[in-house]
């Protein structure tokens, strides 16, 4: 047997557990080359008859199945290897067989009972096997349903760990009638409430697991038995999850067949495990029972993954047109891709299944164009497409606010239809305002460094993809592929994807923008949304047009104490803050404020106290920030219930700002609370707040440790860098630009306290990963680059100190903005190894440009200037003195 051969069969026997004739023919068909070995192979093993039985198209049945089923379609296995008889058990049929093990009929000979014995194979046997065997003993121990296959026993006998159950006589699986329904020329009249009737069955039996603690987590049709008459019985529970046990159920613990898994199984989500994925799992069943095909369908598990995870199935009643509307709304609502659209709970499905047979409305809706628009978007991992999606609804805004205008003036000019054009005109208001928000989520969701990790990753896979087509051979593929990934490590694929962003993007969304003809609102609206987004990627001139434009129509349209104007001045001053033009945005960010003091709402009266604080902060002025912040939290500890999100920044700011007065104990104090507050939060949009708040007191404990010579300190600053990357690592994986920023973090940490060992490869890991997913050129691979030089200054490696040091440098010079804070920082670590080696005169000049550099980006008088010139002076003073040391030698050399 060859090496593929023998890798699809390993995959085909995980994938399908029962096998049958149609799932061996699909293997074949797909695979030619190898059909008579995996035939003959697949054959032998899983013994399958080749004739699938006639329809049984009896009406009082529950549902369609196949006629003489009591003859089994798995053979009984050749006994050599099984006694006859295990404990109490006499075993007469093999009833099926599975990736871990056999089911058997038996005679239990105490209590002369048929019962189905289920075996691990002596094989499979592990540490794991059995205690997932215990684990569906415990669940299916739990329930006593009528929809669902009891349990008698369970134990241990002859060598064999066993689980008794009850015996469903005649039964086949739902798979097996669905396959048979498959090949039917025509469905009987009722089937869909046949369908409707079993699956509300069933969705009532997992209500009842549920109450009782048990998820499921491996909802199929082969899991799902029909009985003679026609009854749904549920069976299987060797994944289920016991809502109060957690070790088997851990993270990453990716199981069942993926066909029918959901969303949140397959990226194994943290948490996320609950009766909703059940609710998703039936809801595939349901679709492949209306459909008679599966909703999720591929060649490999990575492509029925990926169809999982970001497409929207065709709807059953566009694929079978008798499909009944309400039905497929049901199926589309149970399968919905965000959990928290689905049905809350097993018994509403159950409930709307119900309504449905009774006649009655059912309370599922089928989605809007707007929904499952915005669903698509939100799903899709690379945010360049969301980019993409809000230029087109760019194009989608401007034909609505046209056609809007033009139904204002027909309305004008055909007073019969005034009426008529009045309710379109509202109808078109309400879509253009849908349209707006819908653009404004998608443009202030656009990540531009994970959309530069996805150009950098997919050049390197198409690259190889080309290769493979061209069949080179697997050491010649390896070599290419690491000489290309060494070519384009000093490319900086942040700024390709920002570049490409604002050209192909921003350019054509303002240029559309222009020609807008629509609502003077609208257009602002739009224009402050372009603002903030290019603002926030960093693209501040360019941000500057379009936000002048938005404040300037919102103060002639509403006036200057309006809140949307009063928005834009607080947007304005944060850009014009960016943009150093500080005498300005001073003066926007204390009208906004003097405005919303006046006024009742104290949600947008800390956002500007807030906002405000942060410009003091960044040009220093630290005390005057102090007294806002002073303000901001004792109106929110007035109504904290209100102010969620104000309390978590300003009583951060708050404890920066102390920090930055050396007033240690009271910065520490308001530190804490920031992560109390982040930790207690129920809401998952703290969990970026969370981290934040962690990395600024780690580094704040780590402060004090150096100015204490405090363990005790340096430790706690440890655990809360492991801490937060460990979250970041979970959540976002190890090449997201904010892991690698904390994976820093913490190995400058342990440098910081002369742990190099531990520093180093921290270091070390996160600069070759830096280098591949951002780039060479980005801001965060230059610090890479400056904290290894750093560590190699700390071993005394001091030429490959300097050559870090240097290579950081001099791309930062060609790469960094004029404002950016990083290359000054990195010119002073080159300038202090310059300085310890001798080489003076080079030291004292970039001790000068870094003093310069640090003059353009902060405002006079900043501590970090102070402590540059500092720097300067004392280069200056060293330059002096060896110079003078140079003079005295040689005058004495000639007096000799």
């Amino acid at each position: 047997m060859t090496d593929t051969t023998s890798k699809l069969i390993l995959a085909f026997l995980e994938d399908h557990p029962e096998a049958n004739p149609g799932d061996v023919d699909e293997l074949c068909t797909l695979h030619p080359e190898s059909a008579s070995e995996l035939r003959a192979v697949l054959t032998a093993h899983r013994i399958v008859d080749s004739a699938i039985p006639p329809l049984d198209l009896d009406p009082g049945s529950a549902l369609l199945r196949p006629s003489r089923w009591a003859a089994s379609k798995v053979a009984p296995l050749a006994r050599a290897h099984r006694q006859q008889d295990i404990g109490d058990f006499h075993l007469l049929r093999l009833i099926g067989r599975g990736g871990m093990g056999e089911v058997w009929e038996a005679e239990q000979v105490s209590l002369r009972r048929r019962v189905a014995l289920k075996l691990i194979l002596p094989e499979r046997v592990s540490d794991e096997s059995l205690a997932l065997f215990a684990r569906e003993a415990r669940a299916a121990g739990r329930l006593s349903h009528p929809d669902i296959v009891a349990l008698h026993g369970n134990g241990e006998a002859d060598g064999f760990h066993w689980i008794a159950m009850e015996l469903v006589d005649n039964a086949c699986t739902l798979k097996d009638s669905i396959d048979v329904l498959r090949q039917a020329e025509q469905l009987p009249r009722d089937y869909f409430e046949q369908v409707a009737t079993s699956i509300e069955r069933v969705a009532q039996a997992l209500a009842y697991a549920h109450s009782a603690g048990i998820i499921h987590r491996d909802i199929k049709p082969q899991n799902i038995l029909i009985t003679a008459a026609g009854a749904p019985k549920l069976v299987d529970f060797g994944l289920a999850r016991i809502v109060e046990e957690t070790v088997l159920s851990q993270t990453g613990d990716v199981r069942g067949t993926y066909a029918y898994m959901s969303p949140e199984q397959v990226e194994a989500r943290r948490g996320t495990i609950d009766e909703r994925t059940d609710i998703f799992s039936l809801g595939v069943v349901l679709y492949e029972m209306l459909a008679l095909q599966r909703p999720f369908v591929g060649d490999t598990t990575h492509q029925i993954a990926h169809q999982i995870l970001v497409v929207d199935p065709t709807p059953p009643d566009e694929i079978r047109s008798k499909v009944p509307g309400d039905l497929a709304v049901i199926c589309g609502k149970a399968m919905d891709k965000d959990p928290e659209r689905r049905y809350g709970s097993m018994a509403e499905l159950a409930a709307d299944l119900s309504r449905y047979l009774a006649s009655k409305p059912i309370l599922a809706k089928p989605p809007t164009t707007l929904q499952r628009t915005t669903k698509w978007v939100k799903r899709n991992p690379t945010k360049s497409v969301a980019a993409g999606v809000a230029a087109g609804a760019m194009v989608v805004i401007s034909w609505l606010g046209l056609v809007a205008v033009d139904n204002a003036k027909q309305a004008e000019t055909n007073a019969q239809l005034a009426e008529e054009q009045r309710a379109e005109a509202e109808q078109r208001a309400v879509e253009l305002e849908q349209v707006v928000r819908f653009q404004e989520e998608q443009l202030s969701g656009i990540e531009v460094p994970s959309m530069g990790m996805g150009i950098h990753r997919r050049l390197l896979e198409g690259a190889r993809a080309t290769w493979e087509r061209v069949t080179l051979e697997e050491e010649v593929l390896g070599r290419r592929a690491l000489e290309l990934e060494e070519l384009v490590a000093v490319t900086d694929f942040t700024g390709i994807a920002l570049n490409s962003l604002d050209e192909h993007v921003f350019a054509g969304a303002l240029e559309a923008l222009a020609d807008f003809d629509g609502p003077p609102l609208v257009r602002a609206h739009l224009l402050q949304t372009v603002a903030n987004t290019l603002r926030e990627l960093g693209l501040m001139k360019r941000a500057e047009a379009p936000q002048e434009e938005a404040l300037e129509i919102r103060r002639k349209e509403l006036g200057n104490e309006d809140p949307k104007t009063l928005s834009s001045i607080y947007n304005s001053g944060i850009l014009l803050t960016h943009l150093n033009r500080t005498e300005e945005a001073e003066q926007l960010h204390r009208e906004a404020l003097e405005v919303r003091r006046l006024q009742s709402d104290e949600v947008a009266q800390v956002a500007s106290l807030n906002g405000l604080t942060s410009f003091l902060l960044k040009h220093g002025r630290f005390e005057e920030a102090e007294e806002l912040l002073l303000e901001a939290l004792e109106i929110c500890r007035r109504t904290p219930q209100d102010h969620a999100v104000g309390l978590r920044v300003s009583t951060g700011s708050m404890g920066s700002a102390l920090a930055e007065l050396l007033r240690i104990e009271e910065a520490e104090v308001y530190m804490r609370k920031a992560v109390e507050l982040a930790r207690s939060s129920p809401k998952r949009d703290t969990n970026e707040y969370l981290q934040e708040a962690i990395n600024n007191l780690a580094w704040f404990l780590n402060f004090r440790a150096r100015t204490e010579n405090s363990r005790s300190l340096n430790e706690e600053a440890v655990e809360l860098f492991e801490e937060v990357l460990a979250i970041s690592r979970h959540d976002r994986g190890n090449q997201h630009y904010l892991t690698l920023r904390f994976m820093r973090n913490l190995g400058v940490t342990y440098l910081t306290i002369d742990n190099l060992e531990k520093a180093e490869p921290l270091l070390q890991e996160g600069l070759k990963l830096s280098r591949r997913t951002l780039g060479s050129g980005h801001s965060d691979t230059l610090s890479f680059l400056g904290n290894m030089g750093d560590l190699r200054e700390a071993q005394g490696r001091l030429d490959e100190a300097e050559t870090y040091l240097r290579e950081a440098v001099e791309i930062g010079q060609r790469t960094c903005a004029p404002d950016d804070q990083n290359l000054p920082y990195l010119m002073n670590s080159l300038a202090k190894v310059l300085l310890t080696r001798d080489k003076l005169d080079e030291a004292v000049h970039i001790y000068e440009e870094a003093l310069s550099a640090f003059k353009r980006a902060l405002h006079p008088g900043h501590p970090h200037i102070t402590s540059a010139q500092d720097m300067l002076d004392y280069a200056i003073e060293m330059k002096a003195r060896s110079e003078l040391e140079s003079a005295n030698k040689l005058e004495a050399g000639n007096e000799r």
